[in-house]
């Protein structure tokens, strides 16, 4: 596995149930370190897992990598997972303080999703 492709990883953790157990993230996380990638493309598929789950741990991770990525591709599966499982919240507070480092045009698609309830 060490010497997996980034595809090959995105098909291992896209085929897990979801959601998975805390125990089941800790464990995929202490033998494979997910959590801390430095791939964006395998640490956002990952962190999705993390919001469903409620691993907590990765939050942290979540909010820095929210704060360094700016594509949509990165940004729409997170915000939507976190509005999809009633993390309404945590995804205003992570959104409003990262949205002007966003394209216009994303700023536009989460204005409309993530602040729609916010009244």
């Amino acid at each position: 596995m060490q010497n997996w492709t980034t595809h090959e990883w995105l098909h291992f953790l896209r085929k897990m149930p979801k959601p998975l157990s805390a125990e089941q993230m800790t464990a995929l996380d202490n033998q494979y370190n997910f959590t801390a990638s430095g791939n964006s493309e395998i640490a956002d598929q990952w962190y999705v897992m993390a919001i469903a789950a409620n691993y907590e741990k990765a939050y942290p991770a979540i909010d820095d990598f929210l704060g360094r990525v700016g594509r949509r591709k990165f940004l729409e599966p997170l915000y939507e997972e976190m509005m999809a499982t009633g993390k309404e919240a945590m995804a205003r507070e992570i959104y409003t303080k990262y949205r002007a480092n966003y394209h216009p045009l994303a700023q536009g698609t989460f204005d409309k999703s993530v602040l729609k309830k916010q009244s």
